[in-house]
C-alpha cells in the first residue's frame, strides 16, 4: 500500500490517497515522457486555445490503454500457458498431431 498526497487544483484541498503500490506505479509512468519526447506546456494539444478539447481526448485514449493493459493482465493470470496456446493459435500443444492422443509431460 502507498499512502500519499497532492492539493486538488479544482477545490484546493489537500486529498490523501491509499492505494495498491501496482496502481502508483501506473499513476507515475503516466507522467514518463518516451525517450527523444520534450514537454511544451503552451503549443500544440497543451495550448490554452485547444486544451479543453484536446484533454478530453487524451483522457478517453488514456483511459481505453488503462482498460486494455487490465485486461491482459487479468486474463493472462487466469489461464494456463496450455490455455493462452489454445486461444492465441487454436490448436492444442499437448495433443499429439499424427495420433490425436494427448502427450504426457
Amino acid at each position: 500500500m502507498v499512502i500519499y498526497w497532492y492539493i486538488d487544483h479544482k477545490t484546493g484541498r489537500k486529498i490523501t490517497e491509499t492505494i495498491e503500490a501496482k496502481e502508483f506505479i501506473k499513476r507515475l509512468i503516466d507522467h514518463i515522457l518516451l525517450k527523444g519526447f520534450k514537454m511544451v506546456r503552451h503549443y500544440g494539444i497543451y495550448a490554452r486555445r485547444s486544451k479543453s478539447i484536446s484533454m478530453k481526448i487524451l483522457h478517453g485514449c488514456k483511459r481505453f490503454v488503462q482498460m486494455t493493459i487490465e485486461f491482459i493482465i487479468n486474463d493472462s493470470e487466469s489461464l494456463t500457458w496450455r490455455e493462452r496456446m489454445i486461444k492465441s493459435f487454436g490448436k492444442d500443444p499437448l495433443i499429439c498431431t499424427k495420433c490425436k492422443e494427448e502427450m504426457l509431460l
